[in-house]
C-alpha cells in the first residue's frame, strides 16, 4: 500500500495534499500514483471510494483528466470505485464519480448499467444492501439519462447478474424489505408488469417468494403475499402460481 492509498484509507485530505506537492516537486506526475494498485488491484480513487472519503475524491477531479475515472477500470473482482462506492453505501462519493464522469462528457448511462465480473450493478448492490437513498438516487439519475428515460429505468430493473438474478431478487434474498418497496414503487412508475416482477424467476427457477421462504425472511414473504392484492383484480389466482 502507497502512502497515497494510506492517506486515502484515513480521508486525509491535507496528508494526499502534502503527497501531490511533494511529488511535483520531484517531477513526478502526482497521477501516476492514481493508477497504483495494491494487493487487491485497488487504486486511490477505489479506496477512497469504498471509505467515503469524498473531499480525497474531490481533490482527484482537481488533478485529473476524465479518462481516469474510465468505469472499466475495476480491482479483482472487477469492482471499480463506482461499485466500492455502492457497496459502502457512500453515497456521497456515488455522486462525486458520477458528476465526475458527467463533467468528463463521458456516457452516464454507461456507468448507471455498468456491471462487474458477477454482472451486479449499482443497483443489484444498492438493493442487496438495503440503500434505499442510493436506489433512489440511480433512479432519479436515469431520469435524466442520454437515452430514453423510461427505456433506461427499464434497463436498470430488468438488469440479471450470472445467477439470472434482478436488484428485486437480491433485496428478496437479503431481506431488504425497504428496498423491495423501492422497487415496487419503481415498477408501478416505469408502467412495468407487476405480474412479471412477482414471478421473475432467476437460477434453477426460483422467484423472490422462494428467496425468502428459504431464507426466513418472515416480513419479505408477508410483504410479497399481499402485493398482489394491490395489483390484481384475482390476486388469489397469482397467489397460487407461488406455490
Amino acid at each position: 500500500m502507497t502512502a497515497c492509498h494510506l492517506a486515502a484509507v484515513k480521508g486525509n485530505l491535507e496528508v494526499y495534499d502534502t503527497l501531490c506537492y511533494w511529488a511535483k516537486e520531484t517531477g513526478l506526475n502526482p497521477c501516476d500514483n492514481l493508477r497504483k494498485k495494491i494487493e487487491k488491484r485497488f487504486t486511490v480513487p477505489h479506496t477512497a471510494a469504498q471509505g467515503n472519503n469524498a473531499d480525497i475524491l474531490q481533490k482527484m477531479c482537481e488533478l485529473v483528466e476524465e479518462r481516469l475515472v474510465n468505469p472499466n477500470s475495476g480491482d479483482k473482482k472487477g469492482y471499480t470505485a463506482w461499485f466500492r462506492a455502492a457497496q459502502g453505501g457512500n453515497l456521497q462519493a456515488l455522486e462525486l464519480i458520477y458528476f465526475w464522469v458527467k463533467e468528463g462528457e463521458l456516457n452516464t448511462d454507461e456507468l448507471l448499467l455498468a456491471q462487474n465480473e458477477e454482472r451486479n450493478s449499482a443497483l443489484h448492490i444498492a438493493a442487496r444492501k438495503n440503500h434505499v437513498g442510493m436506489l433512489q438516487q440511480l433512479w432519479d439519475w436515469a431520469e435524466n439519462g442520454q437515452q430514453n428515460p423510461n427505456q433506461l429505468r427499464k434497463s436498470l430493473l430488468q438488469a440479471k447478474d450470472n445467477n439470472f438474478f434482478t436488484a428485486w431478487h437480491h433485496a428478496a434474498l437479503n431481506g431488504s424489505s425497504e428496498a423491495l418497496e423501492k422497487i415496487v414503487d419503481f415498477v408501478i412508475e416505469s408502467e412495468l408488469s407487476a405480474d412479471e416482477l412477482l414471478l421473475a424467476k432467476g437460477e434453477n427457477e426460483v422467484t423472490a417468494f422462494h428467496m425468502a421462504a428459504k431464507r426466513k425472511h418472515v416480513r419479505i414473504l408477508q410483504k410479497l403475499w399481499v402485493w398482489p392484492e394491490t395489483t390484481q383484480q384475482n390476486p388469489q389466482e397469482l397467489k397460487k402460481i407461488y406455490f
